[in-house]
C-alpha cells in the first residue's frame, strides 16, 4: 500500500508528540514536577465534578477546599505563583478541561497555599452574534489564568459565597 507524504506526517506525529513532552519533563525542576503531580489529580477532580454535580455543589466544595489546612512550604510565593502553569500544562492533556476547569483548579490549588484568588466569568458576543462564555481567574485586580481577551469580555457578577456544608457533610 502507498501512502502520501501527509499521512505519514499524521502516523508520525503521536509518536514525535510523545518524544518532545518527554524530554521537556527531563528540562522540568523537581519542584515543577511535584506541582505538575499535584495538579493532575486536582484538574481531574475538578473536570468530573463540573461534569456530574450541579454548580451549587461545586461552590460548596471549593468554599470548603478553601478553608482545609494549607500547606507550608518555603517559596511559597514561587510555588504559588507556578500554579498557573501547572494547571494549564496538565489541562492539554485532559479532555474539556476548559477555561472554567483550569481556573477553579487553580483557585483551589491558589488557596492551599494561603493565596486568595477571584473566580471571574464574563461574556461576549462573536463577530457572528452568538454568545461566547469565559472565565478567568483573577489575583490582586489581575489576571493570572486566561487572561487572553478579557478585553471584549463583560464581565458578570461575582458569585456569593455558597452557604455552609450541612453537619452530615463535614463528618
Amino acid at each position: 500500500m502507498v501512502s502520501c507524504g501527509s499521512d505519514r506526517f499524521f502516523t508520525l506525529r503521536p509518536a514525535f508528540t510523545l518524544t518532545v513532552r518527554l524530554q521537556s519533563l527531563l528540562h522540568l525542576t523537581l519542584r515543577e514536577c511535584g506541582l505538575l503531580l499535584v495538579a493532575l489529580p486536582v484538574v481531574t477532580a475538578v473536570r468530573l465534578a463540573l461534569w456530574l454535580l450541579p454548580s451549587r455543589a461545586i461552590l460548596r466544595i471549593i468554599s470548603r477546599l478553601r478553608s482545609s489546612p494549607r500547606m507550608i512550604a518555603d517559596k511559597q510565593s514561587t510555588l504559588a505563583s507556578s500554579i498557573p502553569w501547572a494547571v494549564e500544562a496538565v489541562s492539554r492533556g485532559i479532555p474539556r478541561a476548559t477555561c472554567l476547569t483550569q481556573a477553579v483548579a487553580a483557585k483551589v490549588m491558589l488557596g492551599w497555599f494561603g493565596e486568595d484568588a477571584q473566580l471571574c466569568l464574563g461574556v461576549a458576543h462573536t463577530s457572528d452574534g452568538a454568545l461566547r462564555a469565559h472565565a478567568w481567574l483573577e489575583r490582586n485586580g489581575r489576571p493570572v489564568l486566561g487572561g487572553f481577551g478579557i478585553k471584549s469580555m463583560v464581565r458578570l457578577p461575582d458569585l456569593p459565597d455558597p452557604p455552609p456544608l450541612p453537619a452530615s457533610f463535614i463528618r
